[in-house]
């Protein structure tokens, strides 16, 4: 027999985990100490919230939304970029509580107005109904439905985006009366998620399509772009909006009269902690760049600007709760506990997507980190509660044991979690808590 087979501490099953998951081979018998001061301090109020929610006999998880968060963060967003309507995207996270305070934000913050980019007809009936105002939303969708398109007409929406003739057709049919911008492909290279891949019209289409506006006598409004999903780089904004001023002067030699720039999304959530990395948000570098690249493209009164952060807003204004509901420990041949398997109540089919890094849990946070600060630290693996073998959370982390029954914080899952969340398996989606942390109200 060979001898390497026969010495080998770590069967081929786990060697297999340890390869395609990148975990370490062996455990380490460290102290989780530093993992424990390494853990940022969540708000007071919210984490008492958190844990009366944990002891009243929940088994589900569960969000705890902040609207505070969301003050603050629209505050933030006037502060380094006044005059530069953000219009909230709405399918970031579309929970009545977010929108309610955004909405409310609007009415009361004085020079300070805010809108909503919608998808769809549904997304257009929600801020409707919640008492947003027509005038408030884009139809921000460059392909849509046409029955969606009508019902938008029938609830006095006009503002939409398109980015092909086919779409101009489509408008002029079904709502004449549409006031139309221009979707561009910009550079969106350095995001999490290249939307241009699937949506903006390339530079040398741009003149058929503003002739067909033309021709179809639509009221031609504006130029918008998006950077990408989880843009990281100033420059490309800056790019995007030296573009957005050539097209515009190609407009007008049509005969259009286009006044309005829609500098898309892709601006930073809040900074966390991800694969034991923290990551930093540069917004004020982002809208530093914004504000040069407007003023030297865009110099001329009359000009307004708009723009569609979701992340921004949202991911910050939500943590996200989950319980240990089963735990497996992987030993190897020599006996020796190499590796833990953690089972949490949601899942990559739930909340934890985890499609582009911007969207990665961060690290687990105890409700109570003093009972960690003595644990070992274990090369571990979260799976989520379904029986897909896709439903995984994280891999390639050594963290102190946990124990079954266990709740634990995830921060900043406040964008593209719930909203893309399925309840594949039978498994619920988690419900969402609203509170006020600088009021100290719960709901």
């Amino acid at each position: 027999m060979n001898n390497t087979t026969t010495t080998q501490c770590i069967p081929p099953a786990i060697e297999t985990h340890a390869s395609i998951l990148s975990l370490p081979s062996s455990s380490s018998t460290s102290s989780s100490k530093d993992y424990v001061d390494e853990i940022p301090p969540l708000n007071p109020r919210v984490l008492d919230r958190i844990r009366w929610e944990c002891q009243s006999g929940r088994y589900e998880p569960f969000y705890i939304l902040d609207r505070y968060k969301i003050r603050q963060r629209l505050d933030l967003w006037y502060q380094h970029l006044p005059g530069i309507v953000p219009f909230y995207a709405v399918k970031c996270n579309d929970d009545p509580a977010m929108i309610q305070e955004i909405l409310a934000y609007g009415r009361t913050s004085k020079d300070r107005p805010v809108g909503f980019d919608c998808a769809s007809e549904r997304e257009i009936r929600q801020i409707l109904d919640s008492g947003g105002h027509p005038e408030q939303i884009l139809f921000a969708n460059p392909v849509k439905n046409s029955r969606h398109i009508a019902h938008a007409s029938d609830r006095g929406v006009q503002w939409m985006t398109l980015d092909s003739v086919e779409e101009v057709d489509k408008i002029a049919q079904v709502c004449p009366e549409a006031k139309v911008m221009l979707r561009l492909k910009v550079d969106d290279t350095h995001s999490a998620i290249q939307l241009g891949l699937k949506t903006g019209a390339w530079v040398h289409e741009c003149s058929a399509i503003l002739k067909r506006i033309y021709d179809r006598q639509i009221n031609l409004i504006g130029m918008c772009f998006h950077v990408g999903s989880g843009s990281l780089d100033s420059e490309a904004f800056i790019k995007a909006i030296a573009l957005s001023r050539r097209i515009f002067n190609q407009a007008k030699k049509l005969g259009l009269s286009p006044n309005i720039l829609d500098i898309g999304g892709g601006f930073p959530g809040e900074a966390k902690k991800v694969m034991g990395k923290v990551q930093r948000t540069p917004f004020s570098a982002v809208a530093q760049a914004i504000r040069w690249a407007l003023d030297q493209y865009f110099p001329e009164k009359g000009i307004q600007i708009m723009a569609e952060p979701g992340r921004f807003i949202a991911s910050g204004a939500c943590v996200y709760v989950t319980q240990v509901i089963g735990k497996k420990k992987v030993y190897g041949q020599d006996g020796l506990n190499n590796l833990c398997m953690y089972y949490m109540n949601d899942g990559a089919m739930g909340s934890f997507p985890g499609i582009e890094e911007d969207t990665l849990p961060c690290l687990p946070i105890p409700v109570d980190p003093s009972k960690f600060i003595h644990r070992p630290l274990l090369p571990s693996i979260l799976w989520g509660p379904t029986c897909a073998p896709e439903d995984g959370i994280m891999a390639g982390i050594s963290l102190p044991e946990m124990h079954l029954g266990e709740w634990y914080v995830w921060r900043a899952m406040g964008a593209y979690m719930a909203s893309r969340a399925s309840t594949f398996n039978g498994i619920p989606i988690a419900e969402v808590v609203p509170m006020d942390s600088e009021l100290d109200i719960a709901e």
